[in-house]
């Protein structure tokens, strides 16, 4: 690969993603290189604190500037803010922790599948390519950096979404390095790096969707066993100043391995792919929508408010009563009445009652009988 490059200082660098996970160490790993950072993400306290553990590890200046990706009009303002002053690079993790995708494809709904590919591709898509023509328009030297995953090689069961997301994300940088490459040959060089990690020990999981656009809210085995966020952030800045086209990162063989079945022996891969589903099907009772083969059942109180309650498939009435007694201390299971459909809901199985994953019984409670 060759001795690395010297290392750059007092660059200004655009760090999406940045209120934590992967997004903060990279914007920590600038900071100690010297450069000066413009940081966005949603959350505008964790990114005061990212500011200021930066300016700690010895940025001259980190500015703040709140991004929502899911936000046209957010993007626009952040674009505005972070390319007020010339910029050097930008790093687009945006869609690292935001949306990922838990629930197999059949179960996934059109708007939970145009939100995710709004955050993770579009919006990271038009960021990249406003910051290549600010480059050139700027005659400046510069890298865009973009944060992918292995999914964007290939397609893992009960990731359908995200995995879409990233193969868009693999195909629209290909092309626009391709036609950075002739346009800035003759005047600067404005290069583009895809980053594809495999699972990384953030929070990603917790803010995954299920098909019907639901937070995932669990922190699972294979992302708490992922790799270190600050060494996948260190990968990255050096694949960044090498000025690679793209880096794979991710820790073991399995990922590599994947990657070539997915050009060599295709079938292979479908294979273990399939194998791979019918495994997830088995453990989750036949089916994988991100309640881990729970039934889940919006209840509407009349006070208006509402949430989901998770029973096993298969169970009763009075199992589900059971369970928004425990979830709702007003709701004791002996007084409950529930309509479903316009009738009362009928003491016996909710299969034959007709009550299919998220929809709708209305809660109403008897006068007690004390």
């Amino acid at each position: 690969m060759g001795a690395a490059p010297a290392k750059p200082s007092r660059e200004r660098v655009w760090v999406t993603g940045a209120s934590g996970g992967l997004g903060e160490e990279v914007a920590a790993a600038y900071a100690a290189r010297g450069c000066a950072l413009v940081l966005s993400a949603r959350r505008r306290r964790e990114l005061d604190r990212v500011a200021a553990r930066c300016r700690e590890a010895g940025a001259p200046t980190a500015e703040v500037v709140p991004l929502d990706q899911g936000d046209g009009q957010s993007v626009e303002r952040a674009l505005r803010g972070a390319l007020a002053a010339p910029l050097d690079v930008v790093v687009l993790c945006g869609g690292v922790g935001a949306v990922g995708s838990r629930a197999a494809a059949l179960d996934t709904d059109a708007a939970t599948l145009r939100r995710l590919m709004e955050t993770n591709f579009l919006s990271t898509a038009e960021l990249g390519r406003r910051c290549a023509r600010h480059f050139l328009d700027k005659r400046r030297d510069g890298r865009v950096v973009v944060v992918s995953s292995v999914q964007g090689y290939f397609g893992l069961p009960q990731r359908a979404a995200y995995a879409a997301s990233k193969h868009a994300l693999h195909g629209y940088f290909d092309a626009l390095r391709a036609e950075l490459a002739a346009e800035s040959a003759a005047r600067v060089s404005v290069t583009v790096t895809v980053v594809a990690p495999g699972y990384i020990r953030t929070g990603h999981s917790l803010h995954a969707l299920t098909g019907d656009g639901r937070a995932y809210d669990k922190n699972d085995a294979a992302t708490a066993s992922g790799a270190d966020p600050a060494a996948v952030a260190r990968a990255l800045i050096d694949a960044a100043d090498r000025r690679q086209p793209e880096r794979l990162v991710a820790p073991g063989a399995a990922a590599t391995l994947a990657r070539l079945l997915r050009t060599l022996s295709p079938s292979a891969l479908f294979a273990l792919m399939a194998r791979r589903a019918a495994r997830a099907r088995a453990a989750d009772g036949g089916r994988d929508d991100g309640t881990d083969g729970a039934l889940a059942v919006r209840v509407l109180r009349s006070t208006g408010d509402a949430l989901f309650v998770p029973v096993a498939r298969g169970s009763t009435v009075a199992d589900l009563k059971a369970a928004i007694a425990t979830a709702l201390a007003d709701a004791p299971a002996e007084r409950q009445r529930l309509i479903f459909g316009g009738k009362p809901l009928e003491d016996g199985s909710l299969a034959a009652s007709g009550l299919a994953d998220g929809q709708t019984v209305h809660l109403a409670l008897r006068p007690s009988s004390s």
